[in-house]
């Protein structure tokens, strides 16, 4: 199942008319989808350095991994551009056809579960 594309999907599924409402419709063509994943990030870099101590103990009570920490403390001193150019990098627009990780070794690889399942 690994072709990159859905293998159970009906046909009809690329046709915009069985798309009901236009925010639907806006969706499927991709518009706006990475919005949401944003402005949790946005939230999140807010939140670190509103809070930039409690990154590190979050890392001591074992929440979280060192490199986990080591990448909050980069991005709460990062500059609003170089943060919205991460968001961009990480969150391009547009349609989204794959799963996030479809290509990463880590979770393509016969022995690894299946992730990102489409039906």
């Amino acid at each position: 199942m690994r072709s990159g594309r859905c293998s159970c999907r009906p046909a009809g599924y690329e046709d915009e008319r069985w798309w009901e409402t236009e925010e639907a419709r806006a969706w499927r063509r991709g518009e706006g989808t990475a919005e949401g994943a944003k402005q949790q990030w946005r939230d999140n870099r807010q939140d670190f350095q509103n809070d930039f101590d409690s990154i590190r103990q979050r890392h001591q009570q074992g929440r979280i991994t060192s490199k986990q920490a080591d990448d909050w403390e980069a991005i709460a001193r990062m500059n609003d551009d170089e943060f919205e150019a991460v968001l961009a990098e990480w969150y391009p627009p547009g349609r989204q056809t794959q799963p996030a990780y479809w290509h990463d070794d880590a979770f393509n690889n016969p022995t690894q579960p299946v992730v990102g399942v489409c039906c």
